[in-house]
């Protein structure tokens, strides 16, 4: 049913924006606005959509909440490179601290492997996220966001 939404939503959106006036993108966008795509929705959000199967969502929000750590990593990994200072990273291992505390008293679901694997595949949600959103600030994309938006739905 994500799939679906995001489909439907991106065409929408992609057609109003071509009545609109935008330009279309080139060959070069559609490659990269794919990848970026794959990167957010697919990874980002169905990587949590599949997970909360198993994994309680209040759980799935605390390990999304994890999501600076992996935008400073992919950032300093793949980014602009400037390495992470000591304050910034005392602050990451603070919310980290924070999130595990939370997570420890609640657990990973319905007591199954499936559970573990869930709280994984939010954790991998994540770094999709982060390294879509880095990547995305790297590459050729349409001028127009909602476009580029639009394209990354479908």
């Amino acid at each position: 049913m994500a799939a679906v939404r995001f489909l439907t939503a991106g065409c929408l959106l992609y057609a109003w924006c071509l009545l609109r006036g935008a330009q279309a993108p080139t060959r070069e966008h559609w490659i990269n606005t794919s990848w970026i795509g794959a990167l957010l929705i697919l990874g980002g959000n169905g990587l949590v959509v599949w997970a909360e199967q198993w994994v309680p969502s209040g759980l799935v929000a605390l390990l999304v909440g994890m999501l600076p750590i992996w935008m400073v990593l992919a950032d300093w990994t793949w980014g602009a490179g400037r390495r992470p200072g000591v304050l910034l990273i005392g602050g990451l291992l603070w919310g980290l601290l924070g999130v595990g505390l939370l997570a420890s008293s609640s657990g990973f679901g319905s007591g199954t492997s499936m559970g573990l694997i869930g709280g994984f595949a939010v954790m991998l949600a994540g770094v999709c996220w982060a390294t879509g959103s880095i990547w995305a600030k790297r590459v050729a994309l349409p001028k127009a966001r909602i476009v580029v938006s639009a394209m990354e739905m479908m």
